[in-house]
């Protein structure tokens, strides 16, 4: 009888432990997903100001300076 409580016990102990693993596993998986996006996002803002080009073809230094700009104050940040 004292065998199959602690078997419980420990299977009870076991259980608690997947469940808290899996919970650190979403976390962390989540945690993931929002710096992928994040680092999507960057490179999409960076892509419109490097993409624009004059009518000659030659490309916009206004953008890309004022992405650098922004880049700049982020830092001092």
């Amino acid at each position: 009888m004292h065998k199959d409580n602690s078997k419980k016990v420990q299977f009870k102990q076991l259980m608690q432990q997947q469940r808290v693993q899996e919970i650190a596993k979403k976390e962390k998986r989540q945690m993931i997903l929002e710096k992928r996006k994040a680092r999507e996002k960057k490179r999409r803002e960076r892509n419109v100001a490097w993409r624009k080009l004059t009518k000659k073809g030659q490309p916009v230094m206004k953008e890309r300076i004022k992405y650098m700009l922004a880049e700049l104050e982020n830092m001092r940040k």
